[in-house]
């Protein structure tokens, strides 16, 4: 069960729904909404998730999904991590330029139904935070390059190969529909606060 922490402004909103390219009209109430995040020890995140039948009754869903992840300043969320047991999740990596500005390295994609069809053998170890986990980090294996059968906002089906982070953020949000989270997989001796996670970037 979802579980509404706070409203956002209509400004932000209709800003979401433009960068999802949805079209039609919507209760403001409906979608203004940040959701609490589900975290480790809850079995929500440990649930089987259900296939979307009709992606036009999950768009409020779907909206709140990127209003929560834009709070928590993620790169991605599932929609278990929000309360919802349905096969959805949302990716976006926003990083930075030489001169310290941001930019957007992977778009806002909506995975719906999305199964992982092939993995690379080559994997690549590196350091996952978790928007469920809150506050730590630890070292996880990855393939470095994936392909993924989804279904977009608009119904047309995709079969698309990403690579490095893009398949990492993937991967790892593909992970929780499967009712698993990077801890279950992750290195824990290297598992680290995120303040310590900081001093080690730095130090590199």
């Amino acid at each position: 069960m979802v579980i509404i922490m706070k409203k956002v402004n209509e400004n932000q909103v209709r800003q979401v729904v433009e960068e999802l390219g949805i079209e039609g009209e919507f209760n403001l109430n409906d979608i203004n909404n940040i959701y609490d995040m589900v975290t480790i020890g809850d079995e929500i995140l440990r649930n089987s998730n259900q296939n979307v039948e009709n992606i036009n009754d999950e768009l409020n869903l779907i909206i709140n999904m990127v209003n929560t992840l834009y709070e928590q300043k993620g790169c991605g969320i599932a929609a278990p991590q929000v309360g919802a047991n349905k096969n959805i999740f949302i990716v976006k990596v926003i990083g930075e330029d030489e001169e310290g500005e941001e930019i957007v390295e992977f778009p806002l994609t909506v995975f719906i139904n999305p199964k992982i069809v092939e993995y690379s053998e080559e994997q690549e170890w590196g350091f996952e935070g978790c928007l469920s986990v809150p506050g730590f980090f630890a070292m996880v294996p990855r393939s470095t390059k994936i392909k993924i059968e989804y279904t977009d906002l608009k119904g047309e089906k995709h079969i698309e190969e990403f690579e490095d982070f893009p398949a990492r953020a993937i991967q790892h949000e593909y992970d929780h529909l499967l009712g698993v989270i990077y801890t279950d997989i992750a290195d824990m001796e290297t598992f680290t606060t995120t303040e310590n996670f900081y001093k080690l970037k730095e130090e590199e």
